[in-house]
């Protein structure tokens, strides 16, 4: 793993098996740092903005994530998560790299994901370890897709 590889991944999907399986790729593709997961959005918002639980780590000042964001989830989906992220100061913002991981084929929804600036690469689902890999070189290179 290089030096700029993020210190921590988190997984924001609506399917709990679909976390889990890609919690597996990642994994197996040779990440090592710490991978967090969430099934509800909102409190994955949350926990960007410093509002933790006991059960989870506290977001390091210091700590580059990078985020596997699912586009459809029932009530707050990914573009409300990414419309909500413009919001957070650029201090925030700074720490926080988006892969757009969807099912959809569509192409304008890859034009739109591209169009949020902090949005590295938009991945169609299933995630495959290749791709974990690519997008890890982009992070590490500061590149977009």
């Amino acid at each position: 793993m290089g030096k700029n590889y993020p210190a921590a991944l988190i997984l924001i999907d609506d399917d709990e098996a679909v976390n889990f399986l890609n919690r597996i790729v990642i994994s197996h593709a040779g990440y090592k740092g710490d991978i967090l997961t969430f099934k509800d959005s909102e409190l994955a918002f949350d926990y960007l903005c410093g509002i933790t639980s006991d059960f989870l780590p506290p977001v390091e000042h210091e700590t580059t994530y990078l985020i596997f964001l699912d586009l459809k989830m029932p009530q707050f989906n990914g573009w409300s998560f990414l419309n909500r992220y413009l919001t957070l100061p650029e201090s925030k913002r700074r720490r926080f790299k988006f892969v757009v991981l969807s099912s959809s084929i569509d192409p304008e929804d890859k034009s739109r994901a591209m169009q949020y600036q902090d949005v590295l690469h938009f991945v169609s689902k299933p995630l495959k370890a290749e791709k974990v890999n690519e997008v890890l070189e982009m992070f590490e290179v500061g590149r977009r897709a």
